[in-house]
């Protein structure tokens, strides 16, 4: 096996768990508080769970960001959507927005999870002083896909609150603005999804890593994880 494809094979190998989990955890969200403020509909269906065989989309889960980590080409992925009925809520638009935010709340509270599980394991032991890809074993792995699944929900939370639908940050703003601007913002939808395309293939949505560095910077810091 020539070492290009063994370094894609161990990046897929790292990169799999935490995005499958990650996508689970971010549609449980959805669907538990969708439950909360009044809509069944997801828990009926059986979407209220973090069993990944609920959420996972086999081109968008599994297919399409295996093909981009094995050949290098733009990371891109998606979970089955958690059906939600705004209709069985008391605040029709307010509380599709607070459904909205649980998504990408849940990937920073991931997020910290994991940077907290760093801050007990990556200080311990003689290699404390190597970066995480520098360290061998299972204890290196263990450290590199906790990294990864750092960087990975703390992507998914800044990339779901662009304003553009169908992502979340698009529902949490039509939360907060009148039925006629709602309106509008539902009808940009097939442009946006253009616009989200272009943005993936011209490269340009890489800087949204800026944000996500500062963010695992600050927890990093909070939680005195050596920088990796």
């Amino acid at each position: 096996m020539s070492p290009d494809i063994q370094a894609a094979l161990t990046r897929l190998l790292l990169f799999a768990p935490p995005f499958i989990l990650s996508l689970s955890f971010h549609e449980f969200a959805h669907a538990w508080a969708a439950n909360k403020l009044g809509d069944s509909t997801a828990r009926y269906l059986g979407r209220m769970t973090l069993d990944p065989m609920s959420h996972i989309s086999v081109m968008g889960t599994i297919i399409f960001p295996a093909i981009a980590i094995l050949f290098n080409g733009p990371l891109f992925g998606w979970a089955k959507p958690v059906p939600v009925d705004s209709r069985n809520f008391k605040k029709p638009a307010q509380h599709m927005a607070l459904v909205a935010a649980a998504g990408p709340a849940s990937n920073l509270i991931l997020a910290v999870i994991c940077v907290f599980a760093l801050s007990l394991l990556a200080g311990t032991g003689p290699d404390q002083v190597l970066p995480f890809s520098a360290r061998e074993g299972m204890a290196g792995a263990t450290l590199q896909m906790l990294d990864m699944a750092v960087w990975l929900n703390l992507f998914l939370c800044v990339f779901n609150l662009l304003p553009l639908p169908p992502l979340d940050g698009s529902r949490i703003i039509q939360g907060f603005v009148s039925p006629r601007i709602s309106m509008k913002i539902d009808a940009f939808g097939s442009q946006a999804q253009i616009l989200l395309l272009i943005l993936l293939f011209t490269g340009l949505l890489r800087y949204l890593a800026i944000p996500v560095y500062i963010i695992r910077g600050l927890l990093f810091h909070v939680f005195d994880v050596p920088m990796a």
